[in-house]
C-alpha cells in the first residue's frame, strides 16, 4: 500500500527541469512556425495547407513505426501496427484528429494565442467533466490556475 506522503511528494530528476524546457521551446517554436506557414498563403484552401504541413510529420514517424521494426524483424509477416487497437484507441484517433483540423482553423483565422487560450479551457471543461465521471475531488490549485487563466483572458480582451 503507498502512503499518502508518497503520492502527495514531487521527484524531481537531474535531467527534468532541462528537458521540460526543451520541450516548451520546441513547442512554442513548433505552433509559431504553423502559424506562420497557414498565414503566409492565407487565400490557400485550410486542408491543402494541412496536407503540406503533415506530410513531413506522416515520413518522420513512419520510419520509426514501418521501417525500424522491419529492418529488425526482416519480415512483414510479423509487421502488424495495428495490434492491440481497441474502439476506444479509434475513438482518440478520431478524436485527436478532428482536434487537428479544429486547432488549424483556430490559427489560421485567430492567432497562437487564442489557440492557447482554447487548449486552456478545455482543460477545465475536461476537469469538470472528470470530477463529474469519475469523482475527481479538485484541490486549491486548480481554482488557482483558474483564476489566472481568467485573468489572462480579461487581460487579452479588455486592456
Amino acid at each position: 500500500m503507498v502512503s499518502q506522503t508518497t503520492m502527495t511528494t514531487m521527484f524531481i530528476r537531474p535531467w527534468g527541469l532541462p528537458m521540460v524546457f526543451i520541450y516548451c521551446m520546441l513547442s512554442g517554436l513548433a505552433g509559431v512556425y504553423n502559424e506562420w506557414i497557414l498565414k503566409k498563403y492565407y487565400t490557400e484552401s485550410l486542408h491543402l495547407q494541412n496536407i503540406y504541413l503533415y506530410i513531413y510529420g506522416s515520413l518522420l514517424n513512419f520510419v520509426p513505426a514501418v521501417v525500424i521494426p522491419l529492418l529488425l524483424t526482416r519480415s512483414f509477416r510479423q509487421l502488424n501496427s495495428f495490434e492491440g487497437f481497441s474502439i476506444y484507441t479509434w475513438f482518440l484517433i478520431a478524436t485527436q484528429a478532428l482536434n487537428g483540423l479544429f486547432m488549424s482553423a483556430v490559427i489560421k483565422h485567430a492567432s497562437n494565442i487564442i489557440r492557447l487560450f482554447v487548449i486552456s479551457f478545455s482543460l477545465i471543461v475536461t476537469t469538470i467533466l472528470s470530477v463529474a465521471i469519475f469523482h475527481l475531488t479538485l484541490n486549491f490549485y486548480f481554482f488557482i490556475s483558474f483564476a489566472a487563466m481568467m485573468c489572462a483572458l480579461w487581460l487579452y480582451y479588455f486592456n
